[in-house]
């Protein structure tokens, strides 16, 4: 049962955010809840905006380096665009350098 109200109350946020916000805007008697509201979600949103945007690049990288782990990924046609700085320096990928 537990289960079911989660489910509806995600049903109802993803609603809300994919379109449900636009079309109740556009509602005058919707008037007084967004008056209510809004003041509350501009709030929260400023405060977890960072949040949300690191967690979504920490998500990316632990998805790109589970990927390259597995072998599914291949990095080969990003490196040129990756800043030289940050490339393995060729005497250091050789065996057989001995001035390093």
């Amino acid at each position: 049962m537990k289960i079911a109200i989660y489910v509806a109350l995600a049903a109802i946020l993803l609603w809300y955010v994919l379109g449900g916000r636009a079309w109740l805007k556009s509602k005058p008697w919707a008037e007084g809840f967004f008056a209510a509201i809004e003041p509350i979600e501009i709030l929260l949103y400023r405060k977890f905006e960072t949040i949300l945007w690191a967690r979504l690049k920490m998500l990316v990288g632990v998805v790109l380096t589970v990927l390259i782990y597995l072998g599914s990924l291949d990095l080969t046609p990003i490196m040129p665009f990756v800043p030289q700085q940050f490339h393995t320096p060729s005497c250091r990928r050789s065996t057989t350098c001995c001035r390093c």
